[in-house]
C-alpha cells in the first residue's frame, strides 16, 4: 500500500542520496514486492532524487566528494576529464551516461559528479532520466526471485525463467563493464596528453 511506497521511496532516497551501496538491492525488493508496476517507483525516484543529491553535494558538501575522489584514482578521472577538457554537450551526456552505467556505487557517483565544476545540473538530470530504464533489471530481478520462490500464483520454478534472467542480466552487466572499462581507458590517454 501507501505505507510500503513511501518507505521504499525513503529507502531509495537513503541510497540515492548517500554514497552507500545499496540501490540495486532496493530496486530488486521494489520488483519482488511491486512486480513491473515497482518501475514507475524507482524511474521516477532515479530520476529526480540524484539531481537533488548531485546539487547538494556541488554547493554544500563539495569537501566531501573532494574526499570520495581522493580515496578512488577511477573517479578521479572521471572528474578531471570533465574539469580539463572541452567538451560539447552530446560528449558530456555520454560521459555521464557511462558513469551512471557503470559499476560505481549509484550515490557514490552523485557524490562524485557533484565535484565536477563543469557538470551542469540540466545535462545531469537528462542523464539520469536516460538511464533510469537501467533499473528496468533489477526490478527484472525481484520479479525473477518471485517466481523462482513459487510464490506467485500458477508460477513454476523453471529452466526458462533461469535462462531469462540470465540472458537479461549478464549481457546487461557485460555492456556496462564494457563501456566503463573503454571510457576509463580513453581517460587515462586523455589525462596523459
Amino acid at each position: 500500500g501507501n505505507k510500503g511506497i513511501l518507505s521504499f521511496s525513503i529507502l531509495i532516497c537513503m541510497v540515492s542520496l548517500l554514497p552507500t551501496p545499496g540501490f540495486t538491492l532496493v530496486c530488486t525488493l521494489v520488483g519482488i514486492i511491486y512486480g513491473f508496476s515497482g518501475f514507475i517507483l524507482v524511474a521516477l525516484v532515479s530520476s529526480i532524487l540524484p539531481v537533488i543529491s548531485f546539487y547538494c553535494y556541488k554547493y554544500h558538501f563539495k569537501s566531501y566528494s573532494k574526499r570520495i575522489i581522493e580515496s578512488n584514482e577511477k573517479l578521479e578521472l572521471f572528474v578531471y576529464v570533465f574539469d580539463h577538457s572541452e567538451l560539447t554537450f552530446v560528449q558530456e551526456l555520454g560521459i555521464l551516461i557511462i558513469l551512471k552505467l557503470s559499476p560505481i556505487m549509484y550515490g557514490e557517483a552523485n557524490a562524485v559528479l557533484g565535484y565536477a565544476s563543469n557538470v551542469s545540473i540540466l545535462t545531469f538530470f537528462i542523464a539520469s532520466c536516460l538511464t533510469s530504464p537501467r533499473f528496468l533489471v533489477d526490478v527484472f530481478m525481484g520479479i525473477q526471485v518471485v517466481k523462482f520462490s513459487g510464490v506467485e500464483e500458477g508460477s513454476e520454478n523453471s529452466n526458462y525463467d533461469v535462462f531469462k534472467l540470465i540472458a537479461v542480466v549478464v549481457p546487461f552487466t557485460i555492456c556496462s563493464w564494457l563501456l566503463y572499462k573503454v571510457f576509463e581507458r580513453k581517460a587515462r590517454q586523455w589525462k596523459l596528453e
